[in-house]
């Protein structure tokens, strides 16, 4: 049963790094669609 080593080894693995890089993802995001809004209402005036 290797694959159920594996399986729990990634699934305690994605756990982690999922949390971490969906707050790097999501801060990068909002800075960039903030930094877009922005540009729109530039272009708007």
């Amino acid at each position: 049963m290797p694959e159920v080593g594996i399986f729990s080894y990634l699934y305690s693995f994605s756990i982690r790094e999922l949390k971490a890089l969906f707050i790097f993802f999501f801060s990068q995001f909002t800075a960039h669609f903030y930094s877009f809004e922005s540009l729109i209402y530039e272009l708007k005036q």
